[in-house]
């Protein structure tokens, strides 16, 4: 079998330095393909927000910027917490049973420290443990609370000074990082793997660095939101993207959180603190939080900002009221995994996928409900109703025609 890769990734959107990471990662493990997991259900992502452009516009542009094969991160997973979002990459990855490397970004590019991270992390010490409930006893959110708790365990940690350590626990990347590596280890995977170091902007940076630098998908996404020219823009796209990037602009297809508000609404009013537990990320206080405020709702984000506490983070809200309006219930892995793009000299994939995946990779929904037993289409119907309602709500926006998803054909290239 060939030597093949995979990067776990949102694109939300694309720009140059996703196109640099592909380009290391074929370098760095020397491999035929590259496979990309767009981890977004195509259409939302970790932050718990809609992505700006659909998933099929994000597949489009990046194989256009090097990827050979694009599949979908089960929905579930692509709205989730770094742990579960890194759990559900790898298992689309590992499900393949062609992929023999992983390739990741990281601010330390140190591949040794966060593998020692991810075993301390994977077993947790009791000591450990110990002192993460005391860190929550404070207050302070999840992440907050496990950092400290790690630099408190770690501090006569041999491998590395304090410092060093904290370094890599308040970066992003390196955070997911960390949890790729512990969902390798938990899957009991084979993939080999690499990380490359983050180049340019950081994850968080809002604003258009010099255009000889690496923006931030972040930065883009500003830019975009406060209709920045395209001209502004393109230096820091791929330049096989620009073209069809622009077209996009001028086409309007473009979604923002607030644009799904009155659908949001109409699902709190239909809850109440009870039921509202239910849905993924919900805790009983937080349930009640929502219901007690429920009539002061205006939009999403102002909501989001309105139920904000210490405890609970800004992005962990936004999870939260994402997984209610799509109905997110549990996490679960899906009976197949859709399949949404391919170049055409990388054809061959497709069979090597057939012959080696553990579960159905299909390359339309509809054949998914034709081919799949009559058990498995409530999860089909919990993997197609997030990308429908996107559909819905972008093509009222720009007043087009609704395409339902399983109308919607594999992108080949």
């Amino acid at each position: 079998m060939k030597k093949t890769a995979g990067i776990i990734a949102e694109y939300n959107p694309i720009h140059r330095g996703h196109q640099y990471h592909i380009q290391q990662t074929r370098l760095l493990t020397q491999a035929d393909y590259i496979i990309v997991v767009v981890a977004m259900s195509g259409d939302y992502v970790q932050r718990g927000t809609p992505a700006v452009f659909d998933k099929y516009h994000r597949t489009r542009m990046a194989l256009l910027s090097g990827a050979d094969l694009v599949v979908e991160l089960p929905v579930c997973y692509a709205t989730a917490s770094a742990e579960y979002f890194a759990l559900g990459g790898i298992w689309t990855l590992d499900s393949l049973g062609i992929v023999t490397d992983l390739c990741f970004g990281s601010e330390s590019g140190d591949l040794a420290s966060l593998l020692a991270l991810a075993k301390l992390l994977s077993h947790e010490p009791e000591d450990y443990q110990t002192l993460l409930r005391a860190c929550l006893k404070k207050g302070v959110s999840f992440p907050v609370a496990r950092r400290e708790a790690l630099l408190s365990y770690i501090n006569t940690y041999p491998d590395l000074p304090k410092s060093q350590w904290n370094k890599l626990l308040e970066s992003p990347n390196n955070i997911l990082g960390i949890e790729y590596l512990k969902a390798l280890n938990r899957l009991h995977s084979s993939i080999h793997p690499h990380t490359v170091l983050r180049d340019g902007a950081c994850y968080h940076e809002t604003q258009l660095p010099d255009s000889s630098i690496f923006t931030s998908a972040s930065a883009l996404r500003r830019a975009l939101a406060d209709s920045a020219p395209f001209k502004q823009l393109a230096p820091y796209l791929p330049s096989d993207c620009r073209t069809y990037f622009q077209q996009i602009l001028a086409s309007g297809e473009l979604l923002w959180t607030d644009d799904f508000s009155l659908l949001l609404h109409m699902r709190l009013i239909q809850e109440n603190a009870d039921s509202l537990t239910c849905y993924v990320d919900v805790t009983p206080e937080l349930a009640n939080r929502i219901e007690n405020r429920k009539t002061e709702y205006r939009s999403f984000s102002q909501f989001t900002e309105l139920l904000k506490t210490k405890e609970l983070t800004h992005t962990r809200i936004q999870r939260a009221l994402l997984h209610i309006l799509l109905g997110i219930t549990e996490l679960s892995f899906p009976p197949y995994i859709r399949l949404l793009g391919v170049r055409k000299e990388s054809r061959e994939l497709l069979s090597l996928i057939q012959k080696h995946s553990s579960v159905p990779v299909c390359a339309g929904t509809g054949r998914a409900l034709r081919d799949l037993p009559a058990s498995s289409y409530g999860l089909i119907r919990q993997q197609l109703y997030p990308s429908e309602l996107y559909q819905s709500v972008l093509s009222h926006k720009i007043n087009a025609p609704y395409v339902p998803e399983h109308s919607r054909p594999l992108i080949v290239l």
